[in-house]
């Protein structure tokens, strides 16, 4: 049986293997962890979702402003923050976060109304 020394060559590379197989799992991690801070904004949003509809707008803000905090672009909700923003008289705070919703889902019709309904509550 031949036991095959490595080179110098080869055993230069392997640090560089080693190297790109880190990169890679990087990579590869990173999805992983948006679609857990993702998963983690969906829970808080659906707890706001039930604070506004029991009409507790303050929890409710709190609650979306913690979604928003893991994940910034969570459509539902910056609906939510539009809407109690909104109902507070805010508009142009309503108007931002609405805006921001329809840009990440401009076939929803639910964004387009309430966006509509700000405009006009604004003239």
């Amino acid at each position: 049986m031949l036991v095959r020394i490595p080179s110098q060559k080869s055993l230069f590379s392997f640090p560089l293997i080693i190297l790109a197989i880190l990169v890679a799992l990087t990579g590869f991690l990173r999805p992983t962890l948006s679609l857990a801070q993702e998963s983690a904004a969906d829970v808080v949003t659906a707890e706001a979702s039930l604070a506004y509809d029991d009409g507790n707008l303050e929890e409710a803000l709190v609650l979306l402003n913690q979604a928003l905090e893991l994940y910034p672009d969570h459509t539902e909700a910056l609906y939510y923050l539009g809407l109690i923003y909104l109902k507070q008289d805010k508009l142009d705070e309503s108007l931002s976060a609405l805006q921001k919703a329809y840009e990440l889902e401009p076939k929803s019709p639910s964004v387009a109304f309430q966006l509509g309904v700000v405009h006009f509550s604004r003239e």
